[in-house]
């Protein structure tokens, strides 16, 4: 069922668009999209509203679903206790997690394309910045790591 709510922030009505649905036989919003104010939805009536320039598509979804079981296996935890701390941008644990997702969502592209391309880095944390996030930054940390420390992974 589709409705539209008005959430007040500040003084201010902001308006949605809801579907909702049952879930555990309770009603629930099942997806929400936003509107815009009541001045902005006025002005898009109006044909003033604004086209986007440009938009930007991430993958996210396979994702999400992937980041949230390699955290509830805890990968990249386990693997950085293993290995022991190393003084590096990204531990040897996240990169790890990173190659698992990108092999799983993305095969074809490199990890510094899938980074680009998704949404990983709303998931990842501590954020690595994206220049660390490279296909050479994965290898040259994995040739760090002696044959016991990769038996061990």
């Amino acid at each position: 069922m589709s409705s539209v709510i008005g959430k007040r922030v500040n003084g201010r009505t902001y308006y949605y668009l809801v579907e909702s649905a049952r879930v555990g036989g309770r009603p629930r919003i099942a997806e929400q999209r936003y509107l815009g104010s009541a001045d902005e939805i006025g002005a898009a009536m109006a044909g003033a509203g604004g086209v986007p320039q440009h938009t930007r598509h991430l993958a996210f979804g396979d994702v999400a679903a992937v980041w949230s079981t390699l955290e509830r296996l805890r990968l990249a935890r386990t693997i950085d206790e293993l290995v022991g701390p190393r003084k590096s941008k990204v531990s040897i644990g996240t990169y790890f997690a990173l190659a698992v997702a990108q092999r799983a969502t993305a095969p074809e592209a490199t990890l510094e394309q899938w980074w680009a391309g998704s949404a990983a880095d709303r998931f990842v944390r501590p954020r690595p910045a994206a220049d660390a996030v490279t296909d050479d930054a994965f290898w040259r940390a994995v040739r760090k790591l002696t044959p016991s420390q990769m038996e061990r992974i």
